[in-house]
C-alpha cells in the first residue's frame, strides 16, 4: 500500500506526542500539588501547636517527601531536553535515570500525601 509507511510514522509521532504531553502534565501536577502540600503543612504548623514529637515527625516526613518530589520533577524537566535530543540522534528509547526520577517523584508524592493524612488524623 502506498503511503502506509508515512501513515505509520504519523501515527507513531502522534502517540509519542500524546505520551510526552501526558507525562509532562503529570509532572506539572506533582509539582503544583506538592507545593500546595508544603503550604498546607506550614499553615497547620503555624496555626496549631503540635501535641507530641510524633506529630512533628509525621510532618517532617511529609515535608521531606514533598520537597523530594519537587526536586525530582525539576530534574526530570532539566534532563528531558537532553533525552529528547538523544532519542533523535540514536536508537535509544529510554533513560534509566529519568525513569528512576519519575518513580521517586511519584512515590515520594504518595508518601507525602500519606504522612500528611496521618499528621492530620493525629489531631483528632
Amino acid at each position: 500500500m502506498p503511503g502506509s509507511d508515512d501513515e505509520d510514522e504519523i501515527f507513531r509521532s502522534a502517540i509519542i506526542n500524546a505520551w510526552l504531553t501526558t507525562r509532562l502534565e503529570l509532572d506539572k501536577q506533582l509539582v503544583t500539588l506538592s507545593s500546595a502540600g508544603i503550604g498546607v503543612i506550614v499553615v497547620i504548623l503555624s496555626k496549631y501547636e503540635t501535641q507530641c514529637a510524633y506529630q512533628n515527625f509525621l510532618f517532617a516526613i511529609a515535608l521531606t517527601a514533598f520537597v523530594t518530589t519537587i526536586f525530582c520533577v525539576l530534574e526530570v524537566f532539566q534532563r528531558n531536553a537532553d533525552h529528547l535530543t538523544t532519542i533523535l540522534t540514536t536508537d535509544t528509547d529510554s533513560d534509566p535515570v529519568l525513569e528512576r526520577l519519575d518513580f521517586i517523584a511519584l512515590w515520594s508524592f504518595r508518601v507525602g500525601i500519606g504522612f500528611s493524612a496521618l499528621s492530620g488524623f493525629s489531631y483528632l
